[in-house]
């Protein structure tokens, strides 16, 4: 398992950069709406502390897994190397009433 450890002072917050999307789901941020959805392709630090990043699968796959790529910087030209993220999926209906 890959582990991005990132450390930037308490002034500046680090940004997470998608760099190659999902191919069965969107990351989304905890205000998606079902009817406008799509995958945001940057999202910071504190993003990530405040549990507000999201994946959200495609409900019409049949997918089990699915993966993405993504950068952690701490400034526009310092970067960690790109890090892949393995997603499990489970289909759920949390929409449903």
């Amino acid at each position: 398992d890959n582990v991005v450890n990132v450390t930037s002072s308490d002034r500046e917050d680090y940004v997470i950069n998608v760099v190659e999307k999902p191919n069965y789901g969107w990351i989304v941020l905890d205000s998606w709406s079902v009817n406008n959805i799509s995958s945001i392709e940057t999202f910071s630090g504190s993003d990530l502390r405040e549990r507000r990043v999201v994946y959200v699968s495609d409900r019409d796959s049949s997918a089990t897994r699915d993966s993405f790529s993504v950068v952690a910087c701490i400034s526009h030209h310092t970067c960690t190397q790109p890090q892949i993220v393995d997603v499990t999926l489970s289909q759920r209906n949390v929409q449903s009433k």
